[in-house]
């Protein structure tokens, strides 16, 4: 899915555009109903968002007025720093053997793993 850049319309746009339709009868009446459903589907989410922003983003934000572009941005730096700290305890784990069976070179090799997956 492509992401064109939002931007954010009056509230007067809004509602024209938007809400006008769902919450107003053809007469301009409001539907009481409606907007309470409306509303309680908008509290939902706003109780929700930032608890899923926060694990999504590695808790950098739980702020739900960011636009999607800047919480996948924050997205993708966790799951790319989640990756490289995974990486460096693998490369810890097995440093032990590639030392014991390979001695220097082993360490070396470890060293250059990191260097060429980790630090790049």
């Amino acid at each position: 899915m492509k992401m064109e850049n939002y931007i954010r319309k009056s509230s007067e746009e809004e509602w024209n555009d938007f809400w006008k339709e769902i919450c107003t009868n053809e007469d301009g009446a409001l539907k009481l109903e409606q907007i309470k459903k409306e509303l309680s589907d908008f509290k939902f989410m706003i109780d929700n968002v930032p608890t899923v922003y926060e694990e999504v983003t590695g808790n950098r934000t739980a702020n739900s007025m960011l636009d999607a572009k800047t919480i996948i941005s924050l997205h993708r730096e966790n799951i790319n720093e989640e990756f490289k700290t995974r990486v460096e305890w693998m490369l810890a784990d097995l440093e032990d053997d590639f030392v014991q069976q390979l001695g220097n070179s082993g360490k070396e090799l470890v060293e250059s793993l990191i260097k060429k997956y980790v630090e790049e």
